[in-house]
């Protein structure tokens, strides 16, 4: 990955470009030394695309049991690109995001850096914990979570 241009990102099954795919075709078509192509910036926004919708979160018991390992990689997402903090919302087939697995597991320490971490995503996703809510309202920062969600 290139740090400095953030062109592309692959963990697992997830890729970000930061390129549509009509950019590509835009850049295609514009001659190499161009006005247009000098400080090339077309696109702000990255696109994520989720493959079989596991992502790094959701297999293993990594959200279950690895508390180190696992604040150590969204310490460093959220230093790198907060964006890709995005992934701890990503969905199973199962319906379900690492936060469930963390409560599966009765594991109140990652329960609560997960929502920790949740709590810095610039958008709420309620509806991906809307059948959990009521367990979550006795963890610590659950109330972190609800004060800094974008509702």
């Amino acid at each position: 990955m290139e740090t400095e241009t953030h062109n592309w990102m692959i963990f697992r099954n997830y890729i970000n470009l930061s390129f549509s795919y009509m950019t590509f075709v835009i850049k295609e078509n514009f001659e190499k030394n161009s006005f247009a192509m000098e400080d090339f910036l077309f696109d702000v926004e990255g696109y994520d695309y989720v493959l079989n919708r596991n992502t790094i979160f959701t297999e293993g018991s990594l959200v279950k049991q690895d508390y180190e390992k696992l604040n150590f990689i969204l310490m460093h997402y959220n230093r790198l690109d907060p964006t890709l903090l995005e992934s701890l919302h990503y969905m199973t087939k199962e319906k379900q995001i690492p936060l469930h697995l963390a409560l599966e597991a009765n594991n109140n320490r990652m329960v609560n850096l997960i929502l920790n971490y949740m709590a810095k995503i610039d958008y709420a996703a309620v509806d991906t914990i809307k059948d959990v809510f009521k367990l979550l309202i006795n963890f610590q920062a659950f109330e972190n979570y609800l004060e800094e969600c974008p509702f």
